[in-house]
Formats: structure tokens, C-alpha cells, sequence
């Protein structure tokens, strides 16, 4: 039995589409075969979070960021939609968090929590998150260390200048 061409020209139109249709996916971040959760957020600003992004926990990669669009409701917030991998446990409570993982690549979202989570307690499809941006500054340094840099940078200063009071002088009550 002969195959005629046009047969063989559908049969490749076919492959190629389906190509271009899993290509195209795979660069959106997307994987079409595997089940996802998608989780939402809403946020005032997003700092300039793109599609795409990295979703984090703990510092591990858990999904991306899906879709970014404004809100239906006229308040101008963002719903920001994360789809987290299969498997992925992260407590409903979590925080999700805009940082700046570093100065060259655009901002990222970090899951923050206590603790782990049973079945019930854990996210599930379509459940929605408090949301919170990060400075710069706060971004770089990580969780609670921006305290301790500025406690650092105030006895620093402080010392500096108590130094200097006293090589010109202006020593505490002495007036002059």
C-alpha cells in the first residue's frame, strides 16, 4: 500500500504543530503534562515581577509565576496567579513575598513560612495568599539580618563621632 504525499505533508503539518504547541509552552515555563497547582496572590505593586518568574521556598524552586493581570473588581490590585509543582507542601499561612534575589535579574517570589503542613493545612488549587514586597536592601541581606546592619552601622557612626567630639574638643558636658 502507496502513501500518497499529501498524507505524508498532513502527518509532518501535524508533528510540527504539536512542536511548536510543546516548544512554546516549554519556554513560557509552562509543562503541559504534569499536574500544577495554581495559587493566587494579590499585591498594590508587584515591582516590576515579570511572567515567568521563579517561585521559591526555603530556596528551592517551586513553580513560576503564570499570569499577572488586574483585578475585575475596579481596585486596582494585581492577582498575580503562581503555579507551584507537583508536590509541592507549602502551609496555606505562608507569605508570599516580591524580593530582588540579585542586582542583575529581576524580582522573585519567595514563600515564607513555619513549619510544615499536613494534607489539610497544605495549599491546594485555587487557594489564595497574603502577599508582600521587599525592599532592595532587604532583598539582598535576607530575613531579619537588615536589623542587625543597621544596629552595626548606628554604633559605627556613633563612634565615629564620639571620636571625633573628642579630638575637637566637644566631649559630653564639657561645653567648649
Amino acid at each position: 500500500m502507496k502513501i500518497s504525499n499529501e498524507v505524508k505533508v498532513g502527518a509532518l503539518a501535524i508533528v510540527a504543530i504539536l512542536i511548536f504547541i510543546f516548544g512554546y509552552n516549554y519556554l513560557d515555563g509552562t509543562n503541559i503534562l504534569s499536574s500544577t497547582k495554581d495559587v493566587y496572590v494579590e499585591y498594590d505593586n508587584i515591582n516590576y515581577l515579570d511572567k515567568s518568574a521563579g517561585v521559591f521556598a526555603q530556596g528551592y524552586q517551586v513553580g513560576i509565576v503564570s499570569d499577572i493581570a488586574f483585578k475585575e473588581d475596579g481596585s486596582g490590585k494585581l492577582r498575580v496567579t503562581l503555579r507551584l509543582n507537583p508536590g509541592t507542601k507549602v502551609p496555606k499561612t505562608s507569605i508570599a513575598r516580591i524580593v530582588t534575589t540579585d542586582p542583575l535579574s529581576g524580582p522573585a517570589i519567595q514563600l515564607q513560612y513555619e513549619g510544615g503542613c499536613i494534607d489539610e493545612t497544605c495549599l491546594q488549587n485555587g487557594d489564595q495568599l497574603q502577599g508582600e514586597v521587599a525592599g532592595l536592601v532587604e532583598s539582598l541581606l535576607g530575613d531579619g539580618q537588615l536589623e542587625g546592619y543597621i544596629d552595626q552601622a548606628r554604633d559605627a557612626l556613633t563612634g565615629a563621632l564620639d571620636s571625633l567630639a573628642r579630638k575637637v574638643g566637644l566631649s559630653g558636658g564639657e561645653g567648649g
